[in-house]
């Protein structure tokens, strides 16, 4: 009856090791993917922050080219 156990045990200690090797390569693997991801937010926050700031230099200019055709509008200096 106590070989049994002591068996039973080595099986359990075998697959409690087992577990944790692949548990320990899981967290290896998120820990690359996190990496890689905080990677990739910087450089797409980056991007649009550059695509926002040309999308609000290009609307102030429509915006003023509106404002200044209005304006020669009410002055009846254009058609």
């Amino acid at each position: 009856m106590v070989l049994r156990e002591v068996k039973d045990l080595e099986k359990g200690i075998a697959h409690l090791h087992n577990c944790m090797a692949r548990y320990n390569a899981l967290i290896a693997d998120n820990a690359g993917l996190k990496a890689q991801l905080v990677n990739d937010n910087f450089h797409l926050e980056t991007k649009i922050s550059h695509e926002l700031k040309v999308m609000l230099q290009l609307g102030v200019s429509v915006c003023l080219c509106a404002c200044t055709m209005s304006s020669l509008q009410a002055f009846k200096l254009v058609d």
